[in-house]
């Protein structure tokens, strides 16, 4: 049987992916699915990401530069019962359908279920779109914010880490001036000078003005600001930058400071609507669980 596990020759450094997720954001991912649906407005053709660990869905922010491809994910305001493993659209409702396990590292509180993700129409406010350059980051949102707290450089904060190839299970946190040391001293996030921010006329995207940004594995935005109707938006983004394009020359698909069309307004899915499978979820996750470890196969 040829080894088709292995390149020859061996790599020497990480490959470029879309999106290095922190640990205690996702230690265990569940796959990802396209929506897929015309039900579900303005996410028609988007990404999702789902959480095993976390019992989680995550909405993934991409764009390409270059023809490099790079982006974050950001957390739908949900939490399912069991571990998301698989997630579809059905064709009958147009609704997402998302089946989920419980056996370790992860939080779920139930062995198995399926649950549904039902879109309302009605309008909620998150992130929708990320984009970055030499000037800074834009961060496109599904509907307006809070002028006063969207515009508040104090809520917003930077910081970023990368990781460390090694034949190791996992990496520590290492600061980006560090380079390559593993040293205690160098492991960490190292925190990035934010130095103004700026609201777009129709306070749907937010510039964040960070001179010379460079490709980092991972770089966490936290923020701590209200929609226009004063709910809590999701506060953090974690990203990979890849490739920094300039400014003046973006040659990308991203989100600008001029006010978008209201037809791309918001959407809402708050109802998740469970249905028990306690009795045959320890054959479904042999068969079909986390494949990170292969255990399924020996209990």
């Amino acid at each position: 049987v040829p080894d088709l596990s292995h390149r020859d020759p061996a790599p020497t450094q990480h490959g470029t992916h879309l999106c290095w997720i922190p640990y205690d954001i996702d230690n265990s991912n569940g796959g990802q699915t396209w929506v897929t649906s015309e039900k579900w407005g303005s996410l028609l053709g988007r990404m999702l990401y789902l959480s095993y660990g976390k019992s989680s869905l995550f909405l993934v922010l991409q764009e390409r530069v270059n023809g490099v491809p790079q982006g974050g994910v950001v957390k739908f305001p949900l939490r399912f019962a069991s571990g998301v493993m698989r997630g579809r659209f059905s064709k009958v409702d147009g609704q997402l359908y998302v089946g989920g396990l419980k056996g370790w590292q992860t939080n779920a509180v139930k062995d198995g279920t399926i649950q549904r993700v039902r879109f309302t129409g009605k309008s909620t406010t998150m992130p929708d779109s990320l984009h970055v350059t030499d000037a800074g980051i834009t961060i496109g949102f599904s509907g307006p914010l809070e002028a006063t707290s969207a515009a508040n450089l104090e809520n917003y904060a930077l910081e970023q880490n990368n990781y460390i190839w090694s034949g190791d299970y996992g990496s520590p946190e290492i600061k980006p001036s560090a380079g390559t040391s593993r040293a205690e001293k160098d492991q960490g996030t190292e925190k990035i000078a934010i130095r103004a921010v700026k609201l777009s006329s129709d306070r749907r995207t937010v510039f964040l003005e960070v001179p010379g940004l460079k490709p980092v594995m991972q770089s966490r935005i936290k923020m701590n600001v209200k929609a226009e109707d004063g709910s809590r938006v999701p506060d953090e983004i974690c990203h990979t930058i890849n490739v920094v394009p300039p400014a003046d020359k973006p040659g990308t698909d991203y989100r600008s400071l001029a006010p978008r069309n209201a037809k791309t307004s918001g959407w809402m899915i708050p109802a998740v609507v469970g249905v028990s499978l306690a009795g045959v979820w320890l054959s479904v996750r042999r068969r079909f669980g986390c494949c990170g470890c292969g255990r399924c196969s020996e209990k």
